[in-house]
């Protein structure tokens, strides 16, 4: 984010100030896809696994929920910018050589269109995505050592989400580090908090969308985290 955020005169990727009129477009492409997300899955619960069939009814139940959630979210004005972003930065995107890392695949999204990928974002949408795959990667962990011995979940379960909290702490805090305290990119603390959140529902809408077509052995994940984020007092 800082090699893509300096003035070079170049305005495809010159930053530019996240305005108002960005804010509530953003607002509205997510309430959208929620209103999507929610038709969508009402058509396809009686075809879901039961375990799975119930997490989708509650999801649907808490739909005012969302609604009421993302009308809040964002802040109604930011001092932050908006750059030339990723687009799908998680832990797959990033290869560690030599103590150092490389992250790869700028395309964006696999469902998105190049043209979606090309605009300029908030950098909390690629950080929301990271940490994202950390959850994925904290339940993934818990379902393979537990596969045997489903009776050891209990106990491994607190201490895989202890690691995903510590981790997802530890990564924004050295992000906080990487940009070396500039604002610009990620606003002040509070409109940050806001944002994260408001990502972070954008990216799992995206998430139970893509595993109910491509891979619904993992649709519970983000299933799970989306029901966890609705449900918090």
């Amino acid at each position: 984010h800082r090699a893509l955020s300096p003035l070079t005169g170049n305005s495809s990727f010159d930053p530019e100030p996240i305005t108002p009129n960005d804010l509530r477009k953003w607002k509205n492409r997510v309430l959208r896809d929620g209103k999507r997300l929610f038709a969508f899955l009402k058509t396809k619960r009686l075809q879901a696994a039961k375990p799975i069939q119930e997490k989708i009814k509650t999801l649907l139940a808490l739909r005012e929920r969302f609604v009421m959630l993302i009308q809040d979210a964002l802040p109604e004005k930011t001092d932050a910018v908006r750059i030339r972003v990723h687009g799908d930065l998680h832990l797959g995107q990033v290869l560690l050589s030599r103590n150092d890392f490389f992250i790869i695949d700028f395309e964006g999204e696999p469902n998105r269109t190049s043209k979606e990928a090309r605009l300029k974002q908030s950098v909390i949408r690629d950080l929301a995505g990271m940490l994202r795959s950390f959850n994925y990667a904290a339940c993934m962990t818990l379902k393979k050592c537990t596969r045997d011995r489903p009776q050891d979940r209990e106990h491994f379960c607190p201490l895989i989400r202890a690691w995903e909290s510590e981790t997802g702490e530890q990564f924004l805090a050295g992000y906080r580090s990487g940009i070396g305290g500039d604002s610009s990119l990620i606003g002040n603390q509070k409109e940050f908090h806001r944002m994260l959140h408001f990502f972070l529902i954008e990216k799992m809408i995206y998430e139970i969308e893509y595993e109910i077509g491509h891979r619904p052995d993992w649709i519970d994940i983000p299933l799970a985290g989306m029901l966890e984020f609705l449900q918090k007092d």
